[in-house]
């Protein structure tokens, strides 16, 4: 999946500038994605383009800058300097260099592929005995009790909370998508009665657990966040982050899905269907 300070992996091994295929866009209002402002510097051999970005403050952006520089016979960024300076303090700095470039160059061959040969391979389902469990696999199961502390001091336990809908959103400080996420599960927290509905979020990367409250604070998240362990990753199959399970009222597990999805709003209003605000019932009277 393409972002916006990596690379991005191809077939063979080839390693390339994220800005090689996605080119940058001028700032959206309604996604909040893309530069404000856009500044060009001829050089004999090249042009530098400097694209300066808006204050995020839900990422903790204060300032972005980003530095292209393409080569003048055939457009492909030869670099690209990256800096963004937190709300916090803290600043990074990507630097990245394409080196050795040659298109179109005949004396570059690949091996003819015979497609004949490919005919020979089928699809296999079988899974090692070794392989790491997936999270589709607890699906239809019994929820696996957890006792976490959170980031205002308190402990609780996921068995305490049988007879509520359960959302659990595996997320880390640094995980762009999580914080993304984080308005869309504000509006389920005040969609549904918190007598039938609760989130628990959790963040389980041991060495950021010092910016969790920062986070929690700058984003404005409206439910619980706890710390996580090894164990409840484990537990609950989490390989990636954000990932999102569901638990019924009997404490089953009903959904679970990597990444954030409607499907997670759709499940809930079919097992929540009753327990609706008031004020979204007002709404939609």
């Amino acid at each position: 999946e393409p972002h916006y300070r990596t690379f991005v992996g191809l077939l063979g091994g080839q390693m390339l500038m994220y800005e090689l295929l996605f080119p940058e866009t001028p700032f959206d209002p309604e996604t909040g994605i893309g530069y404000t402002k856009l500044s060009v510097q001829e050089l004999a051999n090249e042009y530098i383009l400097t694209l300066y970005y808006p204050k995020n403050d839900l990422f903790g952006i204060l300032t972005r800058v980003k530095k292209l520089t393409l080569d003048k016979k055939n457009w492909i960024p030869i670099s690209c300097y990256h800096k963004i300076e937190g709300t916090d303090g803290e600043k990074q700095v990507d630097i990245r260099y394409n080196t050795n470039i040659r298109v179109n160059d005949p004396s570059i061959s690949f091996p003819s592929i015979d497609i004949a040969s490919l005919t020979g391979y089928r699809e296999t389902k079988e899974r090692s005995k070794t392989q790491t469990p997936t999270y589709e696999e607890l699906l239809n199961t019994s929820f696996i009790d957890m006792q976490l502390s959170s980031v205002q001091g308190s402990v609780a336990r996921l068995s305490e909370k049988k007879g509520k809908v359960i959302l659990l959103a595996f997320w880390e400080t640094w995980c762009g998508p999580c914080i993304e996420s984080i308005p869309k599960i504000n509006q389920l927290v005040t969609k549904y009665s918190p007598d039938a509905f609760e989130v628990w979020s959790i963040a389980s990367d041991e060495k950021t657990f010092a910016k969790v409250p920062s986070v929690v604070k700058r984003t404005g998240i409206k439910y619980p966040v706890y710390y996580g362990t090894e164990q409840t990753k484990k537990d609950y199959r989490v390989t990636g982050v954000p990932e999102y399970a569901i638990i019924d009222q009997n404490g089953k597990i009903l959904f679970i899905h990597a990444g954030f999805t409607d499907l997670i709003e759709k499940t809930l209003d079919e097992l929540l269907k009753s327990k609706l605000q008031s004020a979204t019932l007002t709404r939609h009277s």
